[in-house]
Protein backbone atom coordinates (compact mmCIF):
# COMPACT_ATOMS: atom_id res chain seq x y z
CA UNK A 1 0.00 0.00 0.00
CA UNK A 2 1.01 3.63 -0.61
CA UNK A 3 0.04 6.90 -0.15
CA UNK A 4 -0.01 9.38 -2.96
CA UNK A 5 -1.49 13.01 -2.92
CA UNK A 6 -3.47 11.55 0.08
CA UNK A 7 -5.36 9.12 -1.45
CA UNK A 8 -4.30 5.23 -0.94
CA UNK A 9 -2.94 2.70 -2.83
CA UNK A 10 -2.91 -1.11 -2.50
CA UNK A 11 0.41 -3.19 -4.15
CA UNK A 12 2.67 -5.40 -3.19
CA UNK A 13 5.80 -4.03 -4.50
CA UNK A 14 6.08 -0.79 -2.29
CA UNK A 15 7.80 -1.57 1.02
CA UNK A 16 5.36 0.85 2.96
CA UNK A 17 4.36 -0.02 6.22
CA UNK A 18 1.13 0.39 8.29
CA UNK A 19 2.65 3.09 10.28
CA UNK A 20 3.51 5.72 7.54
CA UNK A 21 0.08 5.11 6.18
CA UNK A 22 -1.13 5.94 9.65
CA UNK A 23 0.91 9.06 9.86
CA UNK A 24 -0.11 10.61 6.08
CA UNK A 25 -4.01 10.02 7.37
CA UNK A 26 -3.29 11.80 10.51
CA UNK A 27 -1.07 14.26 8.95
CA UNK A 28 -3.83 14.73 6.11
CA UNK A 29 -6.53 14.92 9.63
CA UNK A 30 -4.48 17.83 11.48
CA UNK A 31 -3.99 19.71 8.13
CA UNK A 32 -7.97 19.54 8.17
CA UNK A 33 -8.28 20.83 11.65
CA UNK A 34 -5.49 23.29 11.25
CA UNK A 35 -6.91 25.06 8.15
CA UNK A 36 -7.80 29.19 9.52
CA UNK A 37 -11.94 29.86 8.59
CA UNK A 38 -12.46 33.41 7.19
CA UNK A 39 -14.62 35.28 9.33
CA UNK A 40 -13.90 38.36 7.95
CA UNK A 41 -15.39 38.21 4.51
CA UNK A 42 -18.64 37.07 5.27
CA UNK A 43 -19.06 40.49 7.11
CA UNK A 44 -18.59 42.36 4.05
CA UNK A 45 -22.08 43.57 3.33
CA UNK A 46 -23.66 43.25 6.82
CA UNK A 47 -20.57 45.88 7.58
CA UNK A 48 -21.51 47.75 4.30
CA UNK A 49 -25.31 47.44 5.26
CA UNK A 50 -24.47 48.99 8.99
CA UNK A 51 -22.72 52.00 7.50
CA UNK A 52 -25.80 52.66 5.75
CA UNK A 53 -27.75 52.56 8.40
CA UNK A 54 -25.52 54.70 10.21
CA UNK A 55 -25.31 57.63 7.84
CA UNK A 56 -28.90 57.56 6.78
CA UNK A 57 -30.03 57.63 10.75
CA UNK A 58 -27.13 60.63 11.61
CA UNK A 59 -29.18 62.75 9.13
CA UNK A 60 -32.11 62.07 10.75
CA UNK A 61 -30.76 62.86 14.17
CA UNK A 62 -28.74 66.06 12.85
CA UNK A 63 -31.59 67.13 11.28
CA UNK A 64 -33.50 66.48 14.88
CA UNK A 65 -30.47 68.59 17.31
CA UNK A 66 -30.80 71.18 14.72
CA UNK A 67 -34.13 71.88 14.94
CA UNK A 68 -33.68 71.63 18.93
CA UNK A 69 -30.62 74.00 18.73
CA UNK A 70 -33.23 76.81 16.73
CA UNK A 71 -35.26 76.30 19.41
CA UNK A 72 -33.36 76.84 22.13
CA UNK A 73 -34.47 74.04 23.59
CA UNK A 74 -32.37 72.23 26.88
CA UNK A 75 -32.48 69.39 25.17
CA UNK A 76 -29.90 70.12 22.73
CA UNK A 77 -27.09 70.47 25.35
CA UNK A 78 -28.10 67.51 27.57
CA UNK A 79 -28.33 64.72 24.33
CA UNK A 80 -26.83 66.56 21.08
CA UNK A 81 -23.45 68.51 22.24
CA UNK A 82 -20.14 65.97 21.92
CA UNK A 83 -22.34 62.80 21.03
CA UNK A 84 -23.11 64.01 17.64
CA UNK A 85 -19.03 64.28 17.23
CA UNK A 86 -18.64 60.82 19.18
CA UNK A 87 -20.92 59.27 16.52
CA UNK A 88 -18.90 60.62 13.78
CA UNK A 89 -15.56 59.66 14.96
CA UNK A 90 -17.40 55.89 15.24
CA UNK A 91 -18.43 55.99 11.71
CA UNK A 92 -15.24 57.22 10.45
CA UNK A 93 -13.32 54.66 12.35
CA UNK A 94 -16.25 52.34 10.44
CA UNK A 95 -15.62 53.80 7.31
CA UNK A 96 -11.53 53.27 7.41
CA UNK A 97 -12.04 49.62 8.66
CA UNK A 98 -14.26 49.14 5.64
CA UNK A 99 -11.94 50.69 3.42
CA UNK A 100 -9.03 48.71 4.85
CA UNK A 101 -10.83 45.18 4.50
CA UNK A 102 -11.43 44.78 8.23
CA UNK A 103 -14.90 43.98 7.89
CA UNK A 104 -15.52 42.77 11.51
CA UNK A 105 -13.54 45.90 13.25
CA UNK A 106 -15.97 47.92 10.31
CA UNK A 107 -19.43 46.27 11.83
CA UNK A 108 -18.01 46.53 15.44
CA UNK A 109 -17.44 50.69 15.10
CA UNK A 110 -20.57 51.21 12.85
CA UNK A 111 -22.66 49.13 15.71
CA UNK A 112 -21.53 51.65 18.26
CA UNK A 113 -22.39 54.35 16.64
CA UNK A 114 -25.86 53.25 16.28
CA UNK A 115 -26.24 52.70 19.52
CA UNK A 116 -25.32 55.83 20.52
CA UNK A 117 -27.46 57.03 18.27
CA UNK A 118 -30.29 55.35 19.40
CA UNK A 119 -29.36 56.68 23.00
CA UNK A 120 -29.66 60.61 21.50
CA UNK A 121 -33.06 59.69 19.58
CA UNK A 122 -34.19 58.45 22.63
CA UNK A 123 -32.85 61.90 24.93
CA UNK A 124 -34.49 63.68 22.37
CA UNK A 125 -37.67 62.22 22.31
CA UNK A 126 -38.08 63.33 26.38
Amino acid sequence: MAVYNGNLYAGTDNCITGTEIWRAHLLRQISWIEQPRDTNKPMRSLASYRISQVQSLLEEVQKTCDKLKDEDDPLYSECCVNRLDEVTGYLEMAEKFYMGGNYIAANYWALKALDLLHEIQECCGK
